[in-house]
């Protein structure tokens, strides 16, 4: 599967078929290219098409057709929506957003010129302005490439809307970073010429403060995250379409396999957009991801008792730092896991709240991250609960040192289980139940409950490592919810979703064995829950979960 340029007979094929499509119903003032995928195995190609219509009088529509052998997808949207998308973020940009990397115009080529520019000169403006937020003594010395630009955008979005990253990966390597690039640093020219940015060679600086004169940063921070609100939840809206469009392209397409695996390694194909910010020192330019030595910190701060550090490994991860860390003493050697909780403040931290809006609330300051995982894990390991010792804690440098648990993820076996052979281990399943359920019991909702936080050890004990968005209240369904419906996801495509059924069976009647609430499993099928987890997980899968849900016990 790999993108390719359009041909002319293309185009024309196009246009005709958005005129057939539109009906001379509408106007038809825009018309663009936004996505096209080479099908080796079918001999057709895949084309996703944004038309611009004037008073269309649904906003927007979505349709998929087979036109000459190829598919088709239309995205349809009304003129005055889609210049305040671009305008305004009104409809969080789920429309606007189709021209800001890539696109071959097809109508009105100016219309659409212009708009992308308008578009990314927003963009930009916002993305200073969150930096002035965040970093208010430090971001006039910024040097940033035009990259960091590009790789916000994605980063802000991926978690939420996996499709962008599954549909940029591909651009990327036909376009290329540094065509797209130069379509932001054209963007950038107005604010140059109004002095808010200035250039230093192949630098970008931020030479003024972009928040209004006389405005405190934190109130203007309460204003942002107010003004952008309604934005944000009309985003939520947008990704749901944009996501379930994109599970019903990759099963049309036979690519889901494709997509899944790319939503399961976002943390490791998620490139730091702060990679492209330096700030200069004495021995030249330090980037902002290199904002402090992990050995040299820690030969700081550890109390004595420690031995040579000998292995710093960066694990997976990019809302926190984790580190695993091996130390040598008397020939006797330890691994720890060493977690820098960062604030996931500016856009960051949106997709995620957006994710579960209306559903779990999710703590998005480090040090109130940190809290809740040292409090939580030190009151559960104390009860019996199987999670990681806590060793260290530096409340100062938001640090959590806890010991390494040797083993596998939970996933690893749910995988195989899932698949068309099967595999072993459907014990463990009951075996996470239980851990659920005992820490309900303490009264502790888990708060971060997937699959992929939970270890096997090598003495087969199941064991949670991940406590920060614990919480001592009663929300015990988010839990199970989050367990079973992103286990699901797992399943492969086209398998029957009865294949769900022996996990879904093993986990709940470990919880209800331990003590877990039947009101609670009952509580795991309501609509707020499926609605969530829509996102990961194909409908059926998910109707199936609800409804073993709804009926047990």
């Amino acid at each position: 599967m790999k993108t390719v340029k359009l041909r002319e007979d293309e185009k024309r094929m196009l246009v005709e078929s958005c005129e057939r499509e539109v009906k001379g119903r509408f106007k038809v003032k825009a018309l663009c290219l936004t996505d096209i995928v080479d099908l080796e195995s079918h001999g057709g190609r895949y084309f996703e098409v944004l038309a611009v219509l004037d008073k269309y009088p649904l906003i927007s529509s979505f349709s998929f057709k087979t036109v000459n052998a190829h598919y088709v997808s239309y995205v349809m949207v009304d003129s005055k929506f889609f210049e305040a998308d671009v305008q305004k973020g009104l409809l969080g940009e789920m429309f606007s957003e189709k021209i800001t990397f890539f696109y071959i115009p097809l109508i009105n080529e100016g219309y659409l010129k212009g708009l992308e520019l308008e578009l990314k000169k927003r963009l930009i403006k916002e993305q200073v302005t969150r930096l002035a937020i965040e970093y208010p003594e430090l971001y006039r010395e910024f040097l940033i490439k035009p990259e960091y630009f590009i790789y916000d955008i994605i980063f802000q979005r991926c978690r939420f809307t996996p499709y962008i990253l599954w549909k940029f990966s591909r651009l990327m390597k036909a376009v290329g970073v540094e065509k797209i690039k130069e379509g932001f640093f054209k963007a950038a020219q107005p604010l140059i010429k109004s002095g808010l940015l200035s250039t230093h060679d192949d630098y970008l600086k931020i030479a003024r403060s972009p928040l209004a004169n006389g405005v405190k940063i934190k109130d203007r921070f309460a204003d942002y995250l107010k003004s952008t609100t309604q934005i944000l939840i009309r985003h939520g809206l947008g990704a749901l379409q944009d996501s379930s469009t994109a599970f019903f392209q990759a099963v049309k397409l036979g690519k889901l396999p494709e997509l899944l695996s790319f939503i399961d390694k976002l943390n490791l194909l998620v490139e730091d957009p702060q990679n492209y910010i330096f700030i200069p020192t004495a021995k030249g330019l330090s980037s902002l991801s290199e904002t402090f030595s992990m050995s040299s910190l820690l030969r700081k701060i550890l109390p004595d008792g420690y031995g040579k550090i000998v292995a710093v490994e960066k694990l997976g991860g990019i809302l926190n730092s984790v580190y695993l860390i091996r130390f040598e003493q008397n020939g006797l050697s330890e691994k720890v896991v060493v977690k820098k909780f960062n604030d996931w403040v500016g856009f960051k931290w949106f997709p995620l709240a957006l994710w579960a809006l209306g559903t779990k609330n999710f703590a998005v300051l480090g040090r109130t991250r940190l809290g809740r995982e040292y409090s939580s894990n030190k009151y559960l390991y104390e009860r019996g609960f199987p999670a990681p010792r806590i060793v260290y804690v530096n409340l100062r440098e938001k640090l959590l040192v806890s010991e390494f648990i040797e083993g596998t993820p939970l996933t690893d076996i749910i995988k195989p289980l899932l698949s068309e052979n099967g595999g072993e281990g459907l014990q463990f399943l009951r075996q996470a139940g239980k851990i659920v359920a005992l820490a309900h019991k303490n009264g502790v909702t888990l708060g971060d409950c997937k699959p992929e936080n939970f270890i096997v050890s090598e003495k087969e004990r199941v064991y949670f490592v991940d406590l920060e968005q614990a919480t001592f209240d009663e929300d015990h369904s988010w839990d199970i919810a989050e367990f079973l419906y992103y286990s699901g996801h797992y399943l492969e495509p086209f398998k029957p979703a009865d294949k769900i059924d022996p996990l879904t069976t093993e986990f709940l009647s470990g919880y209800l064995e331990e003590g877990g609430r039947i009101k609670a499993v009952r509580e795991a099928s309501s609509l707020k829950f499926i609605k969530t987890f829509s996102f990961f997980t194909p409908p059926h899968v998910i109707s199936r979960i609800a409804n073993i849900c709804k009926n047990y016990g």
